[in-house]
């Protein structure tokens, strides 16, 4: 725990996931009038890429909400399988690079005149999309999405301390990429909505979360090109949990919860239910600006590409304040 910040006071008033979801990554809660920026876009349209040749913004495991009122261009580059992170910039079988070339040169005559005519913003960055990617497929940074190939594999010993599994293989690709330039990356864990034998099933989890997340951490801190970044551990609701005796044929303890996001991240015994904080309560906004103050500019804001939409005024701090003692 010496690099980290512990909070044990979140509380929300979200009990639906994918509402909860939404409101840890965007600071905002849902609304059907606007689509809010994720915290990595909001850093990508902050910050700018620092490597032109590979995504700014990286999400492995599940797709993360995008990039809302800023444009798909801040939107992140999803990798769906990370035992095979580099299925979609590899040649498919059958074709080599010069009968690439002549794919493109033809794609790019067909849709020559396409181009010229007046056309929504969504057609022109799915051209751009087209040039991002074919850059990326001829980029040396793409070795970063493999392990073990490459110039630069990982040692078989740093794969096993990370962990042998798709989360732990996911934090040392964000690791890798981080190296290259990537400027945020999201790896997703799922499995812990449990609603039966609560106690083992978070037990399980944390033998896959806490090796790939302290050696991201030691990794972090010590590498000169990684040593200033901000490493969050979000999770979308609470649970109120009661525990139920063992009997006396079992060695498994069991127990039933259903939500609670007033107690988010509350602490409570097996035989407790966690309620509200009382004092220094967190809420998700608050965590949003504290991330985003963390890793944008301190001046700037950020607004929707169209005013005159419906909804509220969107700045680069949604609806709550940076947490000071965090930042110090």
């Amino acid at each position: 725990m010496k690099y980290c910040s512990l909070i044990r006071s979140m509380t929300s008033k979200e009990g639906a996931h994918d509402r909860a979801t939404y409101e840890m990554h965007t600071g905002y809660k849902p609304l059907a009038s606007i689509g809010h920026p994720s915290l990595g876009s909001l850093v990508v349209q902050q910050k700018g890429k620092k490597n032109p040749e590979i995504p700014a913004y990286v999400s492995v495991g599940q797709a993360s909400f995008g990039a809302g009122f800023l444009g798909s261009q801040y939107a992140p580059f999803y990798i769906g399988d990370i035992n095979h992170p580099d299925r979609n910039i590899e040649f498919p079988p059958g074709v080599d690079d010069a009968r690439f070339k002549r794919r493109v040169d033809m794609l790019k005559e067909v849709d020559r005149e396409f181009n010229h005519q007046d056309r929504d913003n969504t057609v022109k960055e799915y051209a751009a999309y087209y040039r991002d990617a074919i850059k990326m497929m001829y980029s040396n940074s793409v070795e970063a999405f493999s392990l073990t190939g490459g110039k630069t594999p990982e040692k078989p010993e740093t794969i096993k301390a990370y962990g042998e599994n798709g989360f732990g293989r996911s934090v040392l690709t964000a690791r890798r990429l981080v190296e290259r330039g990537v400027r945020f990356v999201e790896c997703s864990m799922g499995g812990w909505d449990n609603h039966q034998k609560c106690f083992d099933a978070v037990e399980k989890n944390l033998n896959t979360l806490d090796p790939a997340l302290g050696n991201l951490i030691e990794d972090l801190n010590a590498r000169a090109c990684c040593s200033a970044r901000w490493c969050s551990v979000p999770a979308n609701s609470a649970a109120r949990q009661r525990s139920t005796a063992t009997t006396a044929a079992t060695t498994t303890r069991a127990a039933s919860r259903h939500s609670s996001p007033a107690a988010a991240s509350s602490r409570a015994s097996s035989t407790e239910k966690a309620t509200r904080p009382a004092r220094n309560q967190r809420k998700i906004p608050h965590q949003s600006a504290t991330c985003t103050q963390q890793s944008s500019k301190p001046s700037a804001s950020i607004t929707p590409k169209k005013p005159d939409r419906a909804g509220p005024p969107d700045t680069r701090r949604g609806q709550g304040k940076a947490l000071k003692d965090l930042l110090a």
